[in-house]
């Protein structure tokens, strides 16, 4: 039984990882310019405070959202994660359910999930022998005559 197709979950997994990088990029960008512009107060080398300049304040904003999307996408992550966990058990052959659990669980499943991905097993509906529909049904092969 497919929960969540292979597809899904691998566009789930890219799409939040290429907006965490695109936050990451934005959250550094941020950063750089307000430390530039002199919007951040620095006692030594912390950081104490914003100062309270239109700038400042905008580049905070766009902080905060870098870090909203970063959530965001570490959920979906956690999400497509479940996906393939939920996927792999009920395949016949249990390895890839193994690996994406027990990985995951001991925080390396980002690096299992790119695996299973890449080389991981289709989604495929296994096919099953069907009787041909011209077939005859079986007979009785007791006589009905009294």
């Amino acid at each position: 039984m497919v929960i969540m197709a292979e597809t899904t979950i691998r566009s789930l997994f890219w799409g939040s990882l290429v907006a965490f990088g695109g936050a990451l990029v934005l959250l550094a960008v941020a950063g750089a310019l307000a430390l530039a512009n002199g919007s951040l107060v620095k006692d030594g080398p912390d950081v104490t405070g914003i100062r309270e300049t239109p700038f400042g304040w905008v580049m905070a904003g766009l902080a905060a959202v870098a870090v909203v999307v970063m959530l965001a996408a570490a959920v979906t992550q956690f999400v497509a994660w479940v996906g393939a966990v939920i996927n792999t058990a009920g395949l016949k052959d249990k390895t890839w359910f193994i690996i994406l659990l027990v990985t995951g669980l001991l925080s390396f499943g980002f690096v299992a999930m790119i695996i299973y991905l890449i080389a991981g097993p289709d989604d495929s509906p296994p096919v099953h022998a069907r009787p041909a529909a011209h077939e005859a049904p079986p007979r009785n092969l007791r006589s009905r005559s009294a």
